[in-house]
Parts: C-alpha cells; structure tokens; sequence
C-alpha cells in the first residue's frame, strides 16, 4: 500500500540495516546478514539517499529526477514495518551542494553496479582462524588436508579483513575453525566487530570458553555465539563427539546466566524425536534465540550418519509444531544449502527459508555471496570445493574485493549454470541448478554436464510432496 509524503512528517534510515547496490536493484539486509529483501530501482535509489544522510522528502524528489517518473510515492508502510523506516517528526534537509554530491554519488554507484556479472559483495565472510580443534567428529565437513592447514595468518591480517568487509559493506560475519576459541586473539576480533558495527557469530562446540572471550562477547550485543549440542543423553553425545556432554551444559548456563547472545547448533544424525524436543526445551529455558537443526553434509566420509531426507522432512514437521505448541521466545529452523532435496519447489520457497536473492541467485551459492577464508590467507567460494584446486586468492596478497571481482576461480565458478541434461524438467532445477557444485566435481571437472551424484530424485529417494 503506498503513501503520500506528507511535509510535517518524514522517516529516517535504521542503522541496523544495510542497502546495497546491485546489477539490476538492491539488496537491503538485516545486519548479520539475513533476513534480505531485494528491492526495485526505485527504492533502491531512495533507500540509499537516506542510508547517506538525505532527507525524506529529497530522497522522493531525487528518485523522480533519477527516473524521470512524474511521481512517487514510497511503499513506506512496508518499510516500517521491516523496521528500516523509522517516522520522525522533524522533517531533515540537507544544503543542496551537499544533497546534489550524494545524487551523484547514488547515480554514479548504479551505473558502476550495471557492470557487475556478480552481487556488488559476498553477504557474508566466514573465518577460519585456526584449525586446532579437541575433538575429531565423524560428521565434520572439513577435509583432512584442510584440517592439516597450518596458522599463517596474524591479527592484523584478520582485522585489515574486517575493514575491507565493512567498507565493502558486508553485512555478517562468521567465525568458524577448527575450533575458534582455541584461538588466543578472538576476542581482539570480537572487539573489532564492535567497533565496526558488523554482526558477529562464533561457531563453537562448547567445551571451552575462556573469561576474556566471555567478555568479549559481553561488551559488544552485536556479537553471538553458538554451540553444538548433538544430544541430550550423555553418552550419546559423547559417542558422537568423543568429549563430555557437561562441559557444554556447563558453558550453556554460563553464557545465558551473564547475558550473552547464544543460539545452539544440531547436527541432524537420526536422533529420536524426543531427544530433539529435548534440546528444544533447554535451549528455550536458557534462552536461546534460534535452535538450528543442521542438514549433514554428505563428503564421503560423513554418509553413513546421513538419516535420509525423508527423515529431515518429518522431523522438521514435527518440530515446527512442537515449537509452535510451546510459545516461547526461542525459534526453531533446519538449515542447510540444500533443503531443496528435503522439501519440493513449492514447500521449499513457501516455509523452509526466507528466500535469499530470489531474482538473482539460485542453486549453489558458491561464487555468488559467500567467501571463506582460511588460516593461511587463502580464500576458497565454498569450504566442501577441493583445496587447494578452487582456491581463489590470499588477503596477504590481494584485497577482498580485488578476489571477489578478478580471481578467475570465482569467475569460472559463476558461469557454471549450464543445468544438467538428465536434470531438465525436474520439479527442483529452477532452485537447485544441479546440486551440489563441490560434488559434482569431483572428480570431474567443473564444467562437465553432471548432475549432483547424491539427487534424491535421480536416486529415487523419498522426498515429500
């Protein structure tokens, strides 16, 4: 529903949001990096003169004379109710010179983006910063030559990373190893994060959190942390990961007794539903802000604890109703890239995920908004793509955005659409493109026309209709 300006009253730009410029619109994030809404031209353009420091009414008035349109009128009741639009009464004005140099800069910041052949930033840079880890789970991603990576990266090169990924306008970072708080300078980055203003989450199996991380995480509410729970039985946890479950019961309690932000991560491996609601009800108790049920990613190694999709998809249903039942303020989600192999087309856009870039990207997301960078400098398009063949560059030796715009692996890597022969017609190909990019080359090479060797339907697997 849209609505006229009116003079005595104007809105100003949330500075928990982020706008940024693409090819063809924008992309408005959340800071941290989800939720995403892309925007038309129009709102764009009129988003971005707030972001810089224009006035409501300005802004309305330079989107006319950008387009050429005889009127506009922003949808802003959408907007405040995302939150990026909040009302003021005191209407802003810039000096013209000063309003005029931040149209130009807008104009100048579109026709720049009509270049790209990609989004103008990753949404998201993931750091690896050490990969010491105390524990050696079946179910881990990372490859053995990657475990084996040695630490040649500093502080300073993390945090010079960090200010090119503000100044690129890079809405969230991750923080991922090995297990980062093994690392002795974390909370030197988490105090960078705050400084900066970019939304933080540390990843971490929760056995060890010593007191100036916790204080760390303390003195900067942009920053999270999030520990892994597999099982609320002990001894299966301690199966799973080979390492006492109350150490992280222990750490749980002392994270949410002091005040700091925590979701929990699950590794879906077949557990009994009982035991997920269990976890639910903890996480919920301490007050957790999310319960992430993670899909496993099937590498080789980790398949023989893969449950199957049709397990995902009747535990997750399951979950959501038993969350719904219990009203409290802890939210539920089963995350994964390739949920589109546990639900079809329709129940993968409708309820799964908020759709990320729903124009602009689909299918892997390697090449097209992550980057991951490990504790040699090197930057891979996806962690699961084989090292060191995909690596894409190193921040010792070049810039992040030089990487993300110039490295020929990404490049190759984002022209990788052609979609599989025996994938045409498939109710799934629109989202999933194919599968799995890091599977299907291997051993192949990446422009071979194969599908993903693991495709529930080629495979003939149960999915959910």
């Amino acid at each position: 529903m849209q609505q006229n300006i009116k003079p005595a009253y104007s809105f100003s730009f949330e500075s928990g949001f982020i706008i940024r410029q693409e090819r063809s619109s924008g992309l408005l994030f959340a800071r941290g990096g989800t939720p995403a809404w892309e925007l038309d031209p129009y709102h764009t353009d009129f988003l971005r003169l707030l972001y810089l420091g224009g006035g409501y009414e300005q802004a309305c008035s330079a989107v006319m004379q950008l387009h050429r349109l005889e009127h506009f009128a922003p949808q802003v009741e959408i907007l405040t109710q995302i939150g990026v639009l909040t009302p003021c009464n005191q209407t802003k004005q810039l000096p013209k010179p000063l309003f005029a140099d931040l149209v130009d800069q807008v104009r100048t910041g579109r026709i720049k983006a009509q270049g790209f052949e990609c989004l103008a930033g990753p949404s998201s840079i993931t750091l690896y910063v050490t990969m010491k880890c105390q524990q050696d789970c079946d179910f881990c991603f990372l490859t053995p030559n990657v475990k084996a990576l040695p630490q040649k990266v500093g502080l300073d090169d993390w945090l010079s990373v960090m200010d090119q990924a503000a100044d690129m306008g890079i809405p969230g970072l991750a923080i991922l190893g090995g297990e980062p708080t093994l690392y002795p300078d974390m909370p030197e980055i988490i105090k960078k994060a705050g400084e900066l203003k970019i939304p933080l989450a540390l990843t971490t199996n929760g056995l060890f959190i010593p007191e100036p991380l916790l204080k760390a995480l303390e003195e900067n509410p942009n920053s999270l942390i999030c520990l892994s729970l597999e099982s609320p039985r002990k001894h299966i946890h301690e199966k799973t990961v080979g390492q006492p479950e109350h150490l992280v019961f222990a750490n749980l309690k002392k994270i949410a007794a002091r005040g700091i932000r925590f979701n929990v991560n699950t590794i879906g491996l077949g557990q009994p539903l009982e035991d997920l609601k269990e976890i639910y009800d903890l996480c919920a108790e301490l007050g957790a802000e999310v319960w992430f049920l993670n899909l496993l990613y099937r590498n080789g190694r980790s398949d023989v604890n893969f449950p199957g999709n049709l397990w995902y998809a009747e535990v997750d249903k399951a979950l959501r109703q038993y969350v719904a039942d219990q009203n409290t303020s802890t939210s539920y989600q089963l995350f994964g890239c390739q949920l589109y192999w546990t639900y079809t087309a329709s129940q993968y856009q409708a309820k799964v995920l908020p759709t990320r870039y729903n124009k602009l990207i689909s299918g892997c997301s390697a090449g097209a908004y992550p980057l991951e960078i490990l504790p040699t400098g090197e930057v891979l398009p996806c962690i699961n793509l084989p090292y060191p063949k995909y690596v894409a560059g190193n921040i010792k030796d070049n810039s992040l955005e030089d990487i993300w715009f110039n490295a020929p692996v990404l490049n190759k890597i984002r022209q990788k659409t052609k979609i599989p022969d025996q994938c045409r017609g498939c109710h799934l190909v629109k989202i999933c493109q194919g599968g799995c990019l890091a599977r299907r080359i291997k051993p192949h090479d990446p422009l071979v026309n194969l599908p993903d060797r693991l495709c529930p339907v080629l495979n003939e697997e149960d999915l959910v209709s």
